[in-house]
């Protein structure tokens, strides 16, 4: 009994690797990330970045503020006027010196990421296509799959054997 149960723990165990390795990958395969600097005009940075589906896209940088905004929107563009046409990000994150803006962004096309008042900054952008955005479940998935296998394969080695009591000798 003890043999199946540690048999069952690691078949479990290698499923959640499979994928986690899995997801890991697709994700990597299907995220779109550059580093670049922004090119500069009197008194702007920007950088351009072409969408092609609805995605998540994620903007980091050790200069701030930054803004997210669309080809529409760039015309007449400005300091006083930018954050009035910009895009909202979903959440903002700072830690030490470094920021991560991320953004859901509902339709394809050409956005800017700009910024006032700097030199050409470096940025770090990432996206993935919402239509992939289910592989990171995957992963999570088999995440808890390794975990669940690892308590079952350590279960089944702790068991002890039943003891059979012996039967009197006559």
């Amino acid at each position: 009994m003890r043999k199946k149960i540690l048999l069952i723990g690691l078949i479990i165990f290698i499923i959640g690797i499979a994928m986690t390795a899995g997801g890991d990958y697709l994700v990597g395969h299907y995220t779109v990330t550059s580093t670049v600097m922004m090119q500069s005009k009197v008194g702007m940075s920007y950088y351009e970045i072409t969408i092609f589906a609805p995605s998540l896209l994620t903007v980091d940088s050790t200069f701030s503020p930054l803004y997210l905004v669309s080809s529409a929107n760039l015309t007449g563009l400005n300091a006083s006027n930018v954050a009035s046409r910009s895009i909202s990000p979903l959440t903002t994150t700072s830690v030490s010196s470094e920021h991560v803006w991320a953004y859901d962004l509902t339709a394809a096309g050409s956005y800017y990421i700009v910024a006032f008042n700097s030199s050409a900054a470096a940025i770090t952008w990432s996206y993935i296509p919402l239509g992939y955005t289910y592989l990171s479940v995957v992963m999570l998935i088999g995440i808890v799959l390794i975990i669940v296998g690892i308590i079952i394969a350590v279960i089944g080695l702790i068991l002890r054997k039943k003891q059979v009591p012996e039967e009197p000798q006559i």
